[in-house]
């Protein structure tokens, strides 16, 4: 029970970051990833883009293309 509990409270922790960095400017997600790693937030980016998947879905966070960008860029909803 305990490490569900430490487990809900990092995703916590790390949705409330991901949602901080994209209320501040749109990133792509290789941007969100090299700083949550540098802050040991997480691991790889392989955990990131389920994390931005579930988010799309709840709906703070939509995905955008930006013209001739490698990918989509996700931002907040304001």
């Amino acid at each position: 029970m305990a490490t569900d509990v430490g487990a809900q409270l990092r995703q916590g922790v790390v949705d409330s970051c991901v949602l901080g960095l994209l209320d501040r400017e749109p990133m792509y997600g290789w941007q969100l990833s090299e700083t949550l790693i540098r802050h040991n937030l997480i691991a790889s980016i392989g955990t990131l883009y389920p994390m931005l998947s579930r988010l799309r879905t709840q709906r703070p966070v939509t995905t955008h293309d930006e013209g001739g960008a490698p990918g989509p860029c996700a931002s907040t909803n304001d």
